[in-house]
């Protein structure tokens, strides 16, 4: 009976290309969370300016920021500017017994939401392919 062997060649390789994969997937998704989360608040802002007729101070204060303990979320505020109620922000987008409603955040990330998904597709692919999968 003949004695047969296997040889194994590139594992060493493999294995480091998987060990990449999680940094860099994590660093390809961030970078999409955060395009994502600035189209919604210069997409919020539009949407206030076009429902408002006053003075766009509020439309100009939606500020985006990182969500510092998870480094991956992007987080879409809005505050009222200095001087106006705090709550201005939560009467526009959801109406008062005075006002109806001028939902701006909501309809923004609506929009947004084929945009990050295809954005998260493109960023697998890519990424998979950055990295010798």
């Amino acid at each position: 009976m003949a004695e047969g062997r296997v040889t194994q060649t590139g594992m060493r390789e493999a294995h480091a290309t998987v060990e990449r994969l999680p940094q860099a997937m994590r660093m390809a998704f961030r970078a999409v969370a955060m395009r994502s989360a600035h189209r919604i608040g210069q997409n919020a802002a539009r949407i206030l300016t076009e429902k408002t007729h006053g003075t766009g101070d509020t439309a100009a204060a939606i500020r985006v920021r990182e969500d510092a303990p998870s480094e991956q979320q992007f987080l879409v505020e809005s505050k009222a500017p200095q001087g106006k109620p705090a709550n201005l922000p939560i009467w526009l987008e959801y109406s008062t017994v005075k006002m109806s409603a001028r939902s701006y955040m909501r309809p923004a990330r609506e929009d947004e939401v084929p945009l990050y998904a295809s954005g998260m597709q493109e960023a697998v692919e890519r990424t998979a392919k950055a990295v010798g999968l």
